[in-house]
Protein backbone atom coordinates (compact mmCIF):
# COMPACT_ATOMS: atom_id res chain seq x y z
CA UNK A 1 0.00 0.00 0.00
CA UNK A 2 1.30 3.39 -0.98
CA UNK A 3 1.24 6.02 1.94
CA UNK A 4 1.69 9.95 1.08
CA UNK A 5 1.21 13.40 2.85
CA UNK A 6 -0.37 16.03 1.49
CA UNK A 7 -1.85 19.69 2.25
CA UNK A 8 -4.44 18.78 0.00
CA UNK A 9 -6.72 16.47 -2.24
CA UNK A 10 -6.03 14.94 -5.46
CA UNK A 11 -9.15 14.04 -7.10
CA UNK A 12 -9.21 10.85 -9.45
CA UNK A 13 -11.50 7.68 -10.15
CA UNK A 14 -11.85 4.86 -7.27
CA UNK A 15 -11.08 7.57 -4.41
CA UNK A 16 -12.91 8.39 -1.03
CA UNK A 17 -12.63 11.11 1.37
CA UNK A 18 -12.67 10.44 5.36
CA UNK A 19 -13.42 13.34 7.33
CA UNK A 20 -13.25 13.34 10.98
CA UNK A 21 -14.20 16.49 12.27
CA UNK A 22 -14.55 19.11 15.34
CA UNK A 23 -17.92 19.85 16.95
CA UNK A 24 -17.17 23.02 15.49
CA UNK A 25 -15.64 22.47 12.06
CA UNK A 26 -15.00 25.78 9.95
CA UNK A 27 -15.38 25.99 6.22
CA UNK A 28 -11.54 25.73 6.22
CA UNK A 29 -11.47 22.61 7.17
CA UNK A 30 -14.58 21.68 5.37
CA UNK A 31 -13.24 22.96 2.08
CA UNK A 32 -10.21 20.70 2.16
CA UNK A 33 -12.06 18.18 1.35
CA UNK A 34 -12.93 20.37 -2.10
CA UNK A 35 -15.80 20.32 -4.05
CA UNK A 36 -16.91 22.82 -1.86
CA UNK A 37 -21.01 22.57 -3.45
CA UNK A 38 -20.62 19.59 -0.39
CA UNK A 39 -19.99 21.92 2.39
CA UNK A 40 -23.26 23.48 3.24
CA UNK A 41 -25.54 20.87 2.72
CA UNK A 42 -22.81 17.77 5.10
CA UNK A 43 -22.91 21.58 7.73
CA UNK A 44 -26.65 21.08 7.42
CA UNK A 45 -26.88 17.29 7.82
CA UNK A 46 -24.41 17.23 10.92
CA UNK A 47 -26.15 20.07 12.87
CA UNK A 48 -29.05 17.79 13.23
CA UNK A 49 -28.77 15.99 16.54
CA UNK A 50 -27.67 12.83 16.85
CA UNK A 51 -26.05 13.10 13.09
CA UNK A 52 -22.15 11.90 13.53
CA UNK A 53 -21.64 10.16 10.31
CA UNK A 54 -22.34 11.83 6.26
CA UNK A 55 -21.89 10.11 3.38
CA UNK A 56 -21.97 12.24 0.03
CA UNK A 57 -21.14 11.76 -3.89
CA UNK A 58 -18.75 14.24 -5.54
CA UNK A 59 -18.23 14.33 -9.11
CA UNK A 60 -15.31 11.85 -8.75
CA UNK A 61 -15.23 10.88 -5.21
CA UNK A 62 -17.14 9.33 -2.28
CA UNK A 63 -16.88 11.92 0.92
CA UNK A 64 -17.60 10.56 4.69
CA UNK A 65 -18.12 13.21 7.07
CA UNK A 66 -17.45 12.04 10.74
CA UNK A 67 -17.99 14.00 14.13
CA UNK A 68 -16.98 12.43 17.40
CA UNK A 69 -19.47 11.64 19.77
CA UNK A 70 -20.02 15.27 21.73
CA UNK A 71 -17.73 16.06 24.32
CA UNK A 72 -15.23 13.63 23.30
CA UNK A 73 -11.49 13.63 22.19
CA UNK A 74 -11.03 10.78 20.30
CA UNK A 75 -7.75 8.00 21.35
CA UNK A 76 -6.02 5.63 19.13
CA UNK A 77 -8.92 2.68 19.54
CA UNK A 78 -11.54 5.34 18.93
CA UNK A 79 -9.94 5.92 15.01
CA UNK A 80 -9.30 2.39 14.62
CA UNK A 81 -13.01 1.57 15.48
CA UNK A 82 -14.27 4.66 13.25
CA UNK A 83 -12.33 4.08 10.35
CA UNK A 84 -12.02 0.31 10.79
CA UNK A 85 -15.70 0.26 9.08
CA UNK A 86 -15.42 3.23 6.28
CA UNK A 87 -12.33 0.93 5.12
CA UNK A 88 -14.31 -2.31 4.62
CA UNK A 89 -17.64 -0.27 2.89
CA UNK A 90 -15.16 1.50 0.36
CA UNK A 91 -13.28 -1.67 -0.13
CA UNK A 92 -16.89 -3.43 -1.12
CA UNK A 93 -17.07 -0.35 -3.19
CA UNK A 94 -14.27 -0.85 -5.51
CA UNK A 95 -12.58 2.61 -3.79
CA UNK A 96 -8.98 1.99 -4.06
CA UNK A 97 -7.74 5.46 -3.03
CA UNK A 98 -8.39 7.11 0.45
CA UNK A 99 -7.41 10.56 1.73
CA UNK A 100 -8.50 11.11 5.37
CA UNK A 101 -8.33 14.48 7.59
CA UNK A 102 -8.31 14.47 11.11
CA UNK A 103 -8.76 17.42 13.25
CA UNK A 104 -6.78 18.52 15.78
CA UNK A 105 -9.97 19.61 17.37
CA UNK A 106 -11.15 15.74 17.77
CA UNK A 107 -7.56 14.47 19.03
CA UNK A 108 -5.56 17.18 20.72
CA UNK A 109 -3.70 14.65 22.77
CA UNK A 110 -2.39 12.55 19.96
CA UNK A 111 0.55 13.02 17.84
CA UNK A 112 0.36 12.95 14.21
CA UNK A 113 2.41 9.94 14.71
CA UNK A 114 -0.02 7.79 16.68
CA UNK A 115 -3.03 9.62 14.32
CA UNK A 116 -1.20 7.39 11.61
CA UNK A 117 -0.73 4.46 13.09
CA UNK A 118 -4.28 3.84 14.79
CA UNK A 119 -5.74 5.51 10.56
CA UNK A 120 -3.42 2.69 9.19
CA UNK A 121 -4.35 -0.56 11.39
CA UNK A 122 -7.73 0.44 11.20
CA UNK A 123 -7.96 1.00 7.37
CA UNK A 124 -5.42 -2.02 6.61
CA UNK A 125 -6.90 -4.53 9.11
CA UNK A 126 -10.37 -3.40 8.97
CA UNK A 127 -10.86 -4.00 4.96
CA UNK A 128 -8.90 -7.96 5.56
CA UNK A 129 -10.36 -10.50 3.30
CA UNK A 130 -9.27 -14.56 3.94
CA UNK A 131 -10.43 -15.50 0.71
CA UNK A 132 -7.62 -17.56 -1.23
CA UNK A 133 -9.80 -20.46 -1.31
CA UNK A 134 -12.98 -18.79 -2.63
CA UNK A 135 -13.08 -19.48 -6.22
CA UNK A 136 -16.72 -18.52 -7.41
CA UNK A 137 -17.98 -16.52 -4.70
CA UNK A 138 -15.33 -13.54 -4.05
CA UNK A 139 -17.36 -10.42 -3.25
CA UNK A 140 -17.93 -8.97 -6.36
CA UNK A 141 -16.07 -5.21 -6.94
CA UNK A 142 -14.50 -5.82 -3.36
CA UNK A 143 -11.07 -4.41 -3.71
CA UNK A 144 -8.35 -3.97 -1.44
CA UNK A 145 -7.00 -0.63 -0.68
CA UNK A 146 -4.04 0.33 -3.02
CA UNK A 147 -3.10 3.81 -1.06
CA UNK A 148 -3.88 6.18 1.62
CA UNK A 149 -3.25 9.95 1.61
CA UNK A 150 -2.85 11.95 4.95
CA UNK A 151 -4.08 15.51 4.63
CA UNK A 152 -2.36 17.96 6.59
CA UNK A 153 -2.05 21.41 5.79
CA UNK A 154 0.30 22.15 8.43
CA UNK A 155 3.46 20.89 6.90
CA UNK A 156 5.52 20.25 9.94
CA UNK A 157 3.54 16.94 10.66
CA UNK A 158 4.22 15.09 7.42
CA UNK A 159 7.50 13.37 8.88
CA UNK A 160 5.31 12.50 12.20
CA UNK A 161 1.93 11.16 9.63
CA UNK A 162 4.75 9.30 7.45
CA UNK A 163 6.91 7.98 10.25
CA UNK A 164 3.31 6.37 11.97
CA UNK A 165 2.51 5.23 8.89
CA UNK A 166 4.99 3.14 8.01
CA UNK A 167 5.04 1.66 11.69
CA UNK A 168 1.21 1.29 11.01
CA UNK A 169 2.25 -1.14 7.39
CA UNK A 170 4.30 -2.93 9.32
CA UNK A 171 2.32 -3.69 13.06
CA UNK A 172 -1.20 -4.24 10.62
CA UNK A 173 1.15 -7.06 8.00
CA UNK A 174 2.23 -8.97 10.98
CA UNK A 175 -1.38 -8.74 12.25
CA UNK A 176 -2.95 -10.00 8.54
CA UNK A 177 -0.43 -12.78 8.26
CA UNK A 178 -1.16 -14.41 11.89
CA UNK A 179 -4.85 -14.18 11.02
CA UNK A 180 -4.00 -15.94 7.47
CA UNK A 181 -1.95 -18.66 9.35
CA UNK A 182 -4.65 -18.82 11.83
CA UNK A 183 -7.33 -19.98 9.55
CA UNK A 184 -5.75 -22.23 7.32
CA UNK A 185 -7.28 -25.59 7.47
CA UNK A 186 -4.57 -28.48 8.41
CA UNK A 187 -4.34 -30.01 5.02
CA UNK A 188 -3.11 -27.44 3.98
CA UNK A 189 -0.87 -26.28 6.50
CA UNK A 190 0.06 -29.05 8.80
CA UNK A 191 3.73 -29.07 10.78
CA UNK A 192 5.72 -29.35 8.27
CA UNK A 193 4.45 -26.84 5.90
CA UNK A 194 3.67 -24.11 8.63
CA UNK A 195 7.85 -24.42 9.62
CA UNK A 196 8.54 -23.89 5.85
CA UNK A 197 5.99 -20.91 5.68
CA UNK A 198 7.67 -19.48 8.26
CA UNK A 199 11.25 -20.06 7.01
CA UNK A 200 9.88 -17.87 4.14
CA UNK A 201 8.05 -15.18 5.83
CA UNK A 202 11.14 -14.26 7.93
CA UNK A 203 13.39 -14.49 4.64
CA UNK A 204 15.61 -11.40 4.33
CA UNK A 205 14.32 -9.66 7.80
CA UNK A 206 17.49 -10.62 9.80
CA UNK A 207 15.72 -13.14 11.68
CA UNK A 208 17.40 -16.61 11.93
CA UNK A 209 15.25 -19.84 11.96
CA UNK A 210 15.94 -23.27 13.01
CA UNK A 211 13.37 -26.49 13.09
CA UNK A 212 14.21 -29.42 15.39
CA UNK A 213 13.13 -32.74 14.14
CA UNK A 214 10.89 -35.37 15.61
CA UNK A 215 14.76 -37.14 16.52
CA UNK A 216 16.21 -34.05 17.91
CA UNK A 217 13.30 -33.41 19.94
CA UNK A 218 13.29 -37.63 21.57
CA UNK A 219 17.05 -36.91 21.97
CA UNK A 220 16.39 -33.75 24.20
CA UNK A 221 13.61 -35.87 25.94
CA UNK A 222 10.61 -34.03 24.93
CA UNK A 223 8.14 -36.30 26.39
CA UNK A 224 5.26 -34.41 27.03
CA UNK A 225 5.31 -32.42 23.81
CA UNK A 226 5.82 -35.89 21.58
CA UNK A 227 3.49 -37.59 23.42
CA UNK A 228 0.59 -35.31 21.65
CA UNK A 229 1.98 -36.07 18.03
CA UNK A 230 2.12 -39.33 18.05
CA UNK A 231 -1.57 -40.08 17.16
CA UNK A 232 -0.93 -38.16 13.66
CA UNK A 233 0.64 -39.19 10.35
CA UNK A 234 2.36 -35.43 10.44
CA UNK A 235 5.63 -35.49 11.86
CA UNK A 236 6.39 -32.87 14.68
CA UNK A 237 8.64 -29.41 14.04
CA UNK A 238 9.76 -27.70 16.71
CA UNK A 239 10.55 -24.15 15.74
CA UNK A 240 12.70 -21.23 17.05
CA UNK A 241 13.21 -17.96 15.36
CA UNK A 242 16.31 -15.18 16.75
CA UNK A 243 16.38 -12.18 16.25
CA UNK A 244 18.90 -10.40 17.81
CA UNK A 245 18.01 -6.30 18.02
CA UNK A 246 20.31 -5.16 21.11
CA UNK A 247 23.47 -3.32 21.17
CA UNK A 248 24.67 -6.24 23.15
CA UNK A 249 23.82 -9.35 21.66
CA UNK A 250 25.22 -10.50 25.10
CA UNK A 251 21.40 -8.75 26.60
CA UNK A 252 19.30 -11.54 27.57
CA UNK A 253 16.14 -12.20 25.59
CA UNK A 254 12.68 -11.54 25.84
CA UNK A 255 11.17 -15.18 24.96
CA UNK A 256 7.95 -15.73 22.70
CA UNK A 257 6.25 -19.06 22.92
CA UNK A 258 3.25 -19.33 21.04
CA UNK A 259 1.00 -23.06 21.07
CA UNK A 260 0.99 -24.51 17.82
CA UNK A 261 -1.40 -26.94 17.60
CA UNK A 262 -2.44 -27.38 14.08
CA UNK A 263 -5.73 -29.06 14.56
CA UNK A 264 -6.93 -29.89 17.78
CA UNK A 265 -9.46 -33.33 17.74
CA UNK A 266 -8.97 -33.70 21.21
CA UNK A 267 -7.55 -37.11 21.05
CA UNK A 268 -9.33 -39.70 22.76
CA UNK A 269 -10.91 -37.15 24.73
CA UNK A 270 -12.64 -35.98 21.61
CA UNK A 271 -14.21 -33.05 21.20
CA UNK A 272 -17.81 -32.35 20.33
CA UNK A 273 -18.28 -32.37 16.73
CA UNK A 274 -20.10 -29.12 15.95
CA UNK A 275 -16.90 -26.69 16.77
CA UNK A 276 -14.52 -29.31 15.95
CA UNK A 277 -13.87 -27.90 12.53
CA UNK A 278 -13.12 -24.73 13.86
CA UNK A 279 -10.08 -26.69 15.92
CA UNK A 280 -7.68 -25.10 12.82
CA UNK A 281 -6.95 -22.00 15.13
CA UNK A 282 -5.54 -24.10 18.00
CA UNK A 283 -1.93 -22.82 17.04
CA UNK A 284 -3.04 -18.92 16.80
CA UNK A 285 -0.42 -18.57 19.60
CA UNK A 286 2.05 -19.81 17.11
CA UNK A 287 1.22 -17.73 14.13
CA UNK A 288 1.74 -14.21 16.48
CA UNK A 289 4.44 -14.61 18.14
CA UNK A 290 6.36 -16.21 14.41
CA UNK A 291 4.22 -12.76 12.81
CA UNK A 292 5.48 -10.55 15.91
CA UNK A 293 9.46 -11.66 15.59
CA UNK A 294 9.27 -10.10 11.80
CA UNK A 295 8.09 -7.02 12.52
CA UNK A 296 9.97 -6.05 15.44
CA UNK A 297 13.45 -6.85 13.20
CA UNK A 298 11.45 -4.65 10.20
CA UNK A 299 10.83 -1.96 13.36
CA UNK A 300 14.23 -2.20 14.07
CA UNK A 301 13.81 -2.64 17.83
CA UNK A 302 16.77 -3.00 19.48
CA UNK A 303 15.82 -6.34 22.08
CA UNK A 304 16.80 -9.55 21.59
CA UNK A 305 13.96 -11.80 20.91
CA UNK A 306 12.90 -15.27 20.54
CA UNK A 307 10.22 -16.85 19.08
CA UNK A 308 9.31 -20.33 19.61
CA UNK A 309 6.78 -22.86 19.54
CA UNK A 310 6.60 -26.63 19.86
CA UNK A 311 4.31 -27.63 16.33
CA UNK A 312 2.48 -30.72 16.02
CA UNK A 313 -1.08 -32.43 15.10
CA UNK A 314 -3.49 -33.67 17.93
CA UNK A 315 -4.66 -36.33 16.06
CA UNK A 316 -6.27 -39.77 17.24
CA UNK A 317 -5.05 -43.07 16.01
CA UNK A 318 -4.03 -46.64 17.60
CA UNK A 319 -0.60 -44.88 18.19
CA UNK A 320 -2.32 -42.01 20.10
CA UNK A 321 -1.50 -41.05 23.67
CA UNK A 322 -4.51 -42.12 25.70
CA UNK A 323 -6.07 -40.94 29.12
CA UNK A 324 -3.82 -42.47 31.92
CA UNK A 325 -0.94 -42.25 30.50
CA UNK A 326 2.37 -40.75 31.75
CA UNK A 327 4.72 -39.14 30.41
CA UNK A 328 7.99 -37.36 31.31
CA UNK A 329 8.41 -33.97 30.41
CA UNK A 330 11.90 -32.67 29.36
CA UNK A 331 12.38 -30.89 33.07
CA UNK A 332 11.85 -34.36 34.04
CA UNK A 333 9.10 -34.27 35.98
CA UNK A 334 6.16 -36.67 35.22
CA UNK A 335 2.93 -36.15 33.92
CA UNK A 336 -0.79 -38.36 34.41
CA UNK A 337 -2.88 -37.23 31.25
CA UNK A 338 -6.58 -37.28 32.67
CA UNK A 339 -7.41 -35.90 29.72
CA UNK A 340 -5.71 -36.07 26.06
CA UNK A 341 -7.81 -32.66 25.56
CA UNK A 342 -5.43 -30.79 27.49
CA UNK A 343 -2.60 -31.14 24.81
CA UNK A 344 -1.51 -27.74 24.29
CA UNK A 345 0.08 -26.97 28.14
CA UNK A 346 2.38 -30.64 27.47
CA UNK A 347 3.84 -29.15 24.08
CA UNK A 348 3.81 -25.90 26.10
CA UNK A 349 6.17 -27.36 29.03
CA UNK A 350 8.73 -28.36 26.88
CA UNK A 351 9.17 -25.65 24.71
CA UNK A 352 9.16 -23.73 27.94
CA UNK A 353 12.24 -26.11 29.38
CA UNK A 354 14.28 -25.36 26.18
CA UNK A 355 14.34 -21.78 26.15
CA UNK A 356 15.80 -22.13 29.36
CA UNK A 357 19.13 -22.36 27.11
CA UNK A 358 18.93 -18.40 26.23
CA UNK A 359 19.20 -17.70 29.95
CA UNK A 360 15.71 -15.48 28.91
CA UNK A 361 14.54 -12.17 30.97
CA UNK A 362 11.64 -12.97 30.38
CA UNK A 363 9.11 -15.39 28.95
CA UNK A 364 5.55 -14.84 27.45
CA UNK A 365 3.24 -17.64 26.35
CA UNK A 366 0.47 -17.61 23.62
CA UNK A 367 -2.04 -19.73 23.52
CA UNK A 368 -5.20 -20.76 22.60
CA UNK A 369 -5.41 -23.04 26.09
CA UNK A 370 -8.83 -23.27 27.89
CA UNK A 371 -12.40 -22.79 27.18
CA UNK A 372 -12.80 -21.70 30.50
CA UNK A 373 -11.55 -18.73 29.94
CA UNK A 374 -14.35 -17.95 27.45
CA UNK A 375 -16.58 -18.88 29.80
CA UNK A 376 -14.70 -16.17 32.36
CA UNK A 377 -14.26 -12.98 29.98
CA UNK A 378 -15.81 -14.39 27.02
CA UNK A 379 -14.83 -12.75 23.66
CA UNK A 380 -13.81 -9.33 24.86
CA UNK A 381 -10.63 -10.43 26.43
CA UNK A 382 -7.91 -12.40 26.90
CA UNK A 383 -6.55 -13.86 30.09
CA UNK A 384 -3.29 -12.50 31.72
CA UNK A 385 -1.69 -14.88 34.48
CA UNK A 386 2.26 -14.70 35.70
CA UNK A 387 4.26 -14.71 38.19
CA UNK A 388 5.76 -10.88 38.26
CA UNK A 389 4.01 -7.88 39.16
CA UNK A 390 6.32 -5.75 37.17
CA UNK A 391 5.62 -7.76 34.22
CA UNK A 392 2.23 -8.20 34.54
CA UNK A 393 1.79 -4.63 34.99
CA UNK A 394 4.29 -4.24 31.37
CA UNK A 395 1.32 -6.74 30.04
CA UNK A 396 -1.52 -4.55 30.70
CA UNK A 397 -0.02 -1.41 29.93
CA UNK A 398 0.71 -3.00 26.38
CA UNK A 399 -2.68 -4.03 26.40
CA UNK A 400 -4.06 -0.09 27.23
CA UNK A 401 -1.93 1.28 24.30
CA UNK A 402 -2.91 -0.82 21.94
CA UNK A 403 -6.30 -1.57 22.65
CA UNK A 404 -6.24 -4.81 23.16
CA UNK A 405 -8.22 -5.99 26.06
CA UNK A 406 -7.02 -8.28 28.41
CA UNK A 407 -7.60 -9.28 32.37
CA UNK A 408 -5.09 -10.31 34.93
CA UNK A 409 -6.67 -13.71 36.68
CA UNK A 410 -5.13 -14.97 39.21
CA UNK A 411 -3.44 -18.38 40.10
CA UNK A 412 -4.06 -18.98 43.58
CA UNK A 413 -1.97 -22.04 45.55
CA UNK A 414 -5.16 -24.27 45.44
CA UNK A 415 -4.67 -24.56 41.95
CA UNK A 416 -1.75 -25.91 42.23
CA UNK A 417 -3.12 -28.90 44.85
CA UNK A 418 -5.40 -29.47 42.53
CA UNK A 419 -2.90 -30.63 39.88
CA UNK A 420 -0.96 -33.43 42.09
CA UNK A 421 -0.80 -36.14 39.93
CA UNK A 422 -2.17 -39.38 41.72
CA UNK A 423 0.20 -41.57 40.84
CA UNK A 424 3.03 -39.05 38.49
CA UNK A 425 4.35 -35.60 40.14
CA UNK A 426 1.32 -33.59 38.36
CA UNK A 427 -1.63 -33.96 36.35
CA UNK A 428 -1.92 -32.23 32.84
CA UNK A 429 -5.41 -31.57 34.40
CA UNK A 430 -7.13 -30.53 37.70
CA UNK A 431 -8.92 -33.40 40.33
CA UNK A 432 -12.38 -33.80 40.96
CA UNK A 433 -13.68 -30.38 39.61
CA UNK A 434 -14.80 -29.11 36.19
CA UNK A 435 -13.97 -25.64 37.47
CA UNK A 436 -11.24 -22.94 36.57
CA UNK A 437 -10.20 -25.04 33.83
CA UNK A 438 -7.58 -21.66 32.71
CA UNK A 439 -6.18 -20.97 36.60
CA UNK A 440 -5.39 -24.50 36.49
CA UNK A 441 -3.97 -24.75 33.13
CA UNK A 442 -1.32 -21.35 34.09
CA UNK A 443 -0.39 -23.25 37.59
CA UNK A 444 0.50 -26.13 35.60
CA UNK A 445 2.89 -23.83 33.41
CA UNK A 446 3.69 -22.14 36.50
CA UNK A 447 5.43 -25.44 37.01
CA UNK A 448 7.90 -25.36 34.45
CA UNK A 449 9.15 -21.33 34.94
CA UNK A 450 11.06 -21.54 37.68
CA UNK A 451 11.88 -18.08 39.23
CA UNK A 452 12.10 -16.53 35.43
CA UNK A 453 9.55 -13.66 35.42
CA UNK A 454 6.45 -14.90 32.94
CA UNK A 455 3.21 -13.95 31.76
CA UNK A 456 0.98 -16.42 30.27
CA UNK A 457 -1.96 -15.22 27.73
CA UNK A 458 -4.94 -17.42 27.30
CA UNK A 459 -6.33 -16.09 24.00
CA UNK A 460 -8.64 -19.00 23.12
CA UNK A 461 -11.87 -16.24 23.10
CA UNK A 462 -9.95 -13.74 21.35
CA UNK A 463 -8.38 -15.55 18.54
CA UNK A 464 -11.36 -15.93 16.54
CA UNK A 465 -14.58 -13.54 16.07
CA UNK A 466 -17.95 -14.90 14.50
CA UNK A 467 -18.93 -11.46 13.55
CA UNK A 468 -17.57 -8.77 11.73
CA UNK A 469 -16.10 -6.24 14.60
CA UNK A 470 -14.91 -2.69 13.73
CA UNK A 471 -11.20 -3.70 12.52
CA UNK A 472 -11.92 -6.95 12.67
CA UNK A 473 -13.74 -8.95 10.50
CA UNK A 474 -15.01 -12.41 10.49
CA UNK A 475 -12.44 -15.13 11.41
CA UNK A 476 -9.26 -15.27 12.52
CA UNK A 477 -8.28 -12.05 14.30
CA UNK A 478 -4.58 -12.00 14.99
CA UNK A 479 -4.78 -11.53 18.85
CA UNK A 480 -2.15 -10.53 21.29
CA UNK A 481 0.42 -9.72 17.52
CA UNK A 482 -0.05 -5.35 18.63
CA UNK A 483 0.22 -6.05 22.29
CA UNK A 484 3.01 -8.51 22.21
CA UNK A 485 5.21 -6.02 19.67
CA UNK A 486 4.41 -2.86 22.05
CA UNK A 487 5.41 -5.23 25.11
CA UNK A 488 8.99 -5.94 23.66
CA UNK A 489 9.35 -2.23 22.55
CA UNK A 490 8.54 -0.75 26.27
CA UNK A 491 9.69 -3.60 28.22
CA UNK A 492 11.89 -2.34 30.88
CA UNK A 493 10.53 1.16 30.66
Amino acid sequence: MKISVSDNVTFSKNSACIWILGEKADDAEMSLSGENILVDGVRAQLKNEGVRDVVSVGKHTLFCFILPEKGKELSCEDLRKTIGPKSRMFAARGIVNISLYVSAAVAPNLSAESIAQAAVEGTVLGQFRHDDYRTESKEKGYRNLTSLTFIAPDKSLHAGFRKGAERGVVISKAVCQARLWTGKPLNDLYPEKFAKEIREWLKGSGVTCKVLTKAQCEKLGMGAYLSVALGSDYPPNFVIAEYNGAANKNEKPIVLIGKGIMFDTGGYSIKLAAKMYRMKDDMAGAASVFSVVKALAELKVKRNVIAISAVCDNGISGKAYRPGDIVTSMKGLTIEILSTDAEGRLTLCDAIEYSKRYKPACIIDVATLTGGVVVSLGKVAFGIFGNDEKMLDMAKAACERTGEKGWHLPIFPEYHEDIRGEIADIANVSHGTDKAHAPSAAAFLEKFVDDIPWVHLDIAGTCWYERDLPYSPNGASGSSVRMLIDFVENYGK
